[in-house]
């Protein structure tokens, strides 16, 4: 299960509930009960243009909450007004590298004889493709097909880029989860697929996540 949030030290940057007031209390609160559970959670974290300046005090928290295993993804849209440049809210390529270099070195002074205290995914999932496994995070891949999206509904797609109607799978109260990832529709889909770390298709030269895939 996932905690979505945007970390403590940058609350002013914090989203906004349908009917207004913040969620980053409710976020907080409901990890907390799914730790006391017993539940694993994962702390996603997207980081924009206000808290990549705090990647210690992000780590921090999420350490004194007891999330473990962290996942951080960078917040990059097009600006509606002028569809060429990203909105002023994006991280740039530059911050967001230096907070990941600090997450890392923060990662690895928590190791404890030879072996990481917490899961960065991002950090584990270069290491996967450094020892020649496939890296459990997707954009690390050549080609999409091993992940699915499971709706609140029981819709199953077959990313989280691609929740639209044409690119269903079907439903969990009417097909089992392992059927739908192994339907002829899920491996037509993922072949159908530019791979997001593909070259773009239209002939630009750049990945196709860096062009048509935005």
């Amino acid at each position: 299960m996932g905690a979505p949030g945007r970390g403590e030290p940058a609350r002013v940057a914090e989203d906004v509930a349908h009917g207004g007031g913040g969620t980053w209390a409710r976020v907080r609160d409901a990890a907390r009960m799914l730790l006391d559970e017993g539940a694993p959670v994962n702390a996603l974290t997207v980081v924009n243009d206000v808290t990549v300046r705090f990647p210690d005090e992000i780590y921090d928290h999420h350490r004194a909450l007891g999330l473990d295993y962290m996942q951080f993804i960078p917040c990059v849209e097009t600006d509606p007004s002028d569809p060429g440049r990203a909105a002023p809210f994006s991280v740039t390529a530059e911050a967001y590298g230096v907070f990941l270099c600090r997450i890392f070195d923060r990662w690895r002074a928590d190791f404890r004889d030879g072996e990481p205290q917490t899961s960065v995914r991002f950090f584990e999932s270069l290491f996967f493709g450094y020892a020649g496994f496939a890296p459990p995070d997707c954009t690390l891949c050549e080609h999409c097909g091993d992940y699915l999206v499971v709706e609140h509904n029981g819709d199953v797609y077959p990313c989280d880029f691609f929740v639209e109607p044409v690119e269903r799978l079907g439903n969990l109260m009417r097909a089992p989860l392992a059927g739908l990832f192994a339907s002829d529709r899920e491996r037509a889909a993922a072949g159908g697929r530019t791979g997001r770390n593909a070259p773009c298709p239209c002939g630009s030269g750049l990945k196709f996540k860096r062009c048509c895939g935005r």
